[in-house]
């Protein structure tokens, strides 16, 4: 039991880390949020820097992030204790996200939706005082007395004390996020630094005028007090996602939310929680390993859009890529969904599912993390001389050369123990036969045109699995 809690309430700080705002910037308008504003990943500035209509699918997303999880773990049968921790990790996400260097939003989207789950009637007060906050032009402030009055609201609604304890936590940590302010610096001791920090407190903002603050464009990022050397980023970022073009980006979300349906119209019915975990997964690590790319490689975005229409992409890895996606995610969903509709397999215990899922995501993070620091990851086998590729010999690749497929393989074998499909084995682990199949005609591809790869596969000597191969 909590191993199965530990679990959770660390895929929930993992979910609620996806920096649904910042990635509103990006494919709506090219920006970094981080650069306008007050500086967080914020609601208030996808109102005021994006666009208004925006800030309801960004509350939603935000708001799901908290409740997801929270529901999750009661229907499970956790526990309202382990539910509660979840919520609150996924706030924790939210204001200090993984992906962003722990620089986030308010929490306040989060804050509802853990609410919503756990206690219905505070989602309305909640809603209240925000909108009465709006009307008057003190958001901030009357958001915070609306948090503030949540411990008194349940106390005296007779909830359990644990739904006291965690109001109580959400209040404490909306406190800290205002102080802390995505660590941006204090003036020097003094009237000045004490009059921050109340405008902090109380306004959510450095100075007094409201419109001065979240009106503001193209500010400095500032990491441990010093300016961020890639503050331009974003500007190249930008001019990456529109050389893509729109259709592009419409046919990657399209195939990225639609194709996993498939999982669900083969099993004939839409609540199977299961599905609904993995589908979750997948969708939230293609777009971390995006937005991965996009801060730290973002012309390799551009690259991976026309990479099948490169010509000097090998014939063979055409071959493989269509069985790849045949054989793999295609016929693997259509084999788990009909088997949860027709109960072929045995019923799989809730330890190794959520052991299973522990390991996927661990394999889906080293996959983004070779994505991330690899800027010639493209999708295809190509020597990309147009773009002066050179080995790269950082992060994962200094254990494995080919790290990225070495984690999706294992990930890839979970996925039947996750869905609680054996006969899923069967499409997964002829994927993997056929990624080993790839990676060794993509490493004798790479040893015979990649100048420089002889000595860096003499020094890492193993493709896929260290001590074996």
């Amino acid at each position: 039991m909590l191993i199965q809690s530990l679990l959770l309430v660390i895929a929930a700080y993992l979910m609620g880390s996806i920096p649904t705002a910042y990635l509103a910037g990006l494919w709506l308008k090219g920006i970094d949020l981080r650069r306008y504003g007050s500086g967080t990943v914020s609601g208030t500035g996808v109102y005021y820097h994006i666009s208004r209509p925006a800030i309801v699918a960004v509350g939603l997303f935000d708001l799901t992030k908290a409740a997801l999880p929270t529901w999750l773990t009661l229907r499970w049968g956790l526990g309202l204790g382990v539910a509660l921790l979840a919520g609150v990790a996924a706030m924790v996400g939210h204001n200090w996200p993984l992906y962003l260097g722990f620089k986030g939003g308010r929490g306040h989207s989060t804050i509802l939706g853990m609410m919503l789950v756990v206690f219905p009637w505070s989602f309305p007060w909640l809603l209240a005082f925000l909108a009465v906050g709006r009307l008057l032009g003190y958001t901030a402030l009357l958001s915070l007395l609306g948090i503030a009055s949540l411990p008194l609201l349940t106390r005296f609604a007779d909830q359990p004390a644990e739904v006291v304890w965690a109001s109580v936590a959400m209040l404490i940590i909306t406190v800290i996020k205002r102080l802390e302010a995505n660590r941006q610096p204090l003036p020097p001791q003094g009237p000045e630094h004490r009059q921050v920090l109340l405008n902090r407190f109380l306004h959510d903002r450095d100075v007094g005028p409201r419109e001065e603050w979240v009106e503001r464009k193209s500010i400095e990022i500032f990491q441990e007090g010093q300016m961020n050397t890639n503050a331009e980023r974003p500007k190249r970022a930008s001019e990456v996602i529109r050389e893509v073009g729109w259709k592009a980006w419409l046919r990657f979300a399209a195939f990225t939310l639609l194709f996993p349906m498939i999982l669900f119209i083969a099993a004939g019915r839409l609540d199977w929680v299961w599905g609904w975990v993995y589908v979750g997964i997948v969708v939230f690590f293609t777009l971390i390993s995006r937005i991965a790319v996009i801060r730290t490689n973002p012309d390799l975005i551009a690259e991976r859009a026309k990479s099948l229409d490169r010509e000097d992409v090998k014939g063979w890895d055409r071959l493989i890529l269509f069985f790849l996606l045949l054989i793999g995610p295609l016929a693997m969903m259509i084999v788990a969904g009909l088997d949860e509709r027709f109960g072929w397999s045995p019923q799989i215990l809730l330890t190794p599912r959520l052991v299973a899922l522990a390991v996927m995501v661990l394999g889906y993070i080293v996959s983004t993390w070779a994505m991330a620091v690899n800027r010639y990851y493209s999708a295809v086998v190509r020597i990309q001389k147009d773009r002066d590729q050179t080995v790269v010999t950082d992060g994962p690749y200094r254990f494995v050369r080919h790290p990225s497929y070495a984690a999706g393989n294992v990930a890839s074998l979970m996925i039947p123990i996750l869905l609680g499909s054996l006969w899923a084995f069967i499409p997964c682990g002829l994927g993997v036969l056929l990624t080993i199949i790839r990676t060794a005609l993509e490493d004798k591809t790479l040893l015979e045109e990649l100048d420089g790869y002889a000595e860096y596969a003499q020094q890492v000597r193993y493709r896929l699995l260290p001590g074996v191969w």
